[in-house]
């Protein structure tokens, strides 16, 4: 895994509150594995050596249930445990405005789930999809934890970890509309008996939703995809530290604040190091003094070092 994008994991962490580094580094490692296990699925083409089971409460038929579920864990068990309780495997999956290459790797994996999926765009495509879904008696699924919708700024905000993270209300005033009922999955690994439990939430609102995210990424924010870009859609308050780290023979430090990359030389590199240790040794004057000089020679406001 690249680099660039464990530095990007680990801020986020970070800025989610683990300012502890050890408890940091464990969930980015932790993170990795999950990442890694999603990544041989797709090479593989397939779910069937993964271990899971769904929730008893899952709904019976497809209905007018809207089911949604999060980038968290194993999520694309959702899928499947969605057909395992309704006996059907055809799934319209609404993905609103998204790069091409994210339906693309949606479609993969429902594949490898053994689902037989359609991507429905937003707009005019979405209501006709809606109801060519309904007409089927088939499944309806889309994923919530970013700011969905085709145009416009975030409209909505919700309490998330001493900050707030942005949503559209979009999705859920179509759903309202169209009489559709959100019904929310969460895909939870046990990383003890590497195994998946599809937990079945029927829930009233879009914070109800944002409710359960937050209390499913503080238990375990390793399963939750997202933590490589929750910096964009997120706001979170607090002063963070910089991450001095290096690519190959270069050397860069990270504003953990605000993910702003800086490239460096040697010398400073090592001189933020050292500024870390000495912080680690408790000679937090030192420290501090080897900053200010670090921050009186250069353009970087460098106050701590994680």
């Amino acid at each position: 895994m690249h680099k660039v994008t464990n530095v990007s994991v680990l801020s986020n962490i970070v800025r989610m509150g683990a300012a502890d580094g050890a408890r940091a580094y464990s969930t980015l490692r932790r993170w990795r594995r999950i990442q890694n296990l999603t990544k041989r699925v797709l090479q593989q083409r397939s779910t069937r050596e993964l271990r899971w089971a769904g929730d008893a409460a899952l709904p019976k038929q497809a209905g007018d249930h809207l089911f949604m579920s999060f980038h968290y864990g194993l999520w694309y068990l959702s899928l499947a445990a969605m057909a395992q309780a309704t006996g059907c495997h055809r799934v319209y999956c609404l993905v609103g405005e998204i790069h091409p290459s994210y339906n693309d790797r949606m479609a993969a994996m429902a594949r490898a789930a053994g689902i037989e999926i359609v991507l429905v765009p937003g707009g005019i495509a979405m209501l006709r999809g809606v109801r060519k879904a309904r007409a089927e008696g088939a499944l309806i699924f889309v994923l919530i934890d970013v700011p969905w919708g085709l145009s416009g700024e975030p409209d909505r905000r919700f309490p998330f970890f001493g900050g707030h993270i942005e949503a559209k209300s979009a999705l859920f005033t179509f759903a309202e509309r169209a009489g559709l009922q959100p019904h929310l999955l969460v895909a939870d690994y046990d990383e003890v008996e590497r195994s998946t439990f599809v937990r079945s939430h029927a829930v009233q609102s879009q914070a109800e939703c944002f409710e359960l995210l937050q209390r499913y990424v503080a238990e375990k924010p390793w399963l939750w995809e997202r933590l490589t870009d929750v910096h964009k859609f997120s706001s979170l308050t607090g002063e963070r530290p910089h991450l001095p780290f290096k690519v190959a023979n270069d050397f860069y430090v990270a504003d953990m604040a605000n993910l702003k990359v800086a490239r460096i030389n040697r010398t400073l590199y090592e001189r933020m190091l050292e500024a870390k240790r000495l912080a680690l040794q408790g000679l937090a004057a030192d420290a501090a003094s080897l900053l200010d000089q670090i921050h009186a020679s250069t353009t970087l406001a460098v106050r701590s070092v994680f």
